[in-house]
């Protein structure tokens, strides 16, 4: 499962994006969920750690999650404003993140 996130994550945007995710693999169920950040210009740490909450909700359904996308100026600014990173599967692009799930399965 491939989630794109591509406008900015205010409060009611985050609100609505895991509600809909959930409900999503509630009935439509993958092992994996890829969310894709490729469309995002900023994240600040609130939004990171409502994103990161969200995958751990995921994994408590039994859903894997990867972050695929993130700008560099977006990675730099996570790293120093140092939010919590560990325990985070990141991929360049959506074509390594499904490179990395192929050899998790292998």
């Amino acid at each position: 499962m491939v989630a794109t996130v591509q406008i900015p994550l205010a409060r009611d945007v985050l609100e609505q994006f895991r509600s809909d995710l959930l409900l999503k693999i509630k009935t439509d169920f993958s092992p994996y969920l890829i969310l894709n950040f490729s469309g995002l210009e900023i994240m600040d740490r609130g939004e990171f750690e409502e994103i990161h909450s969200i995958a751990k909700m995921a994994y408590l359904m039994g859903v894997n999650s990867y972050f695929v996308g993130l700008s560099p100026e977006i990675a730099a600014t996570l790293v120093l404003l140092d939010v919590d990173i560990s325990n985070i599967r990141s991929a360049l692009n959506l074509e390594d993140a499904f490179s990395a799930i192929e050899e998790s399965e292998a």
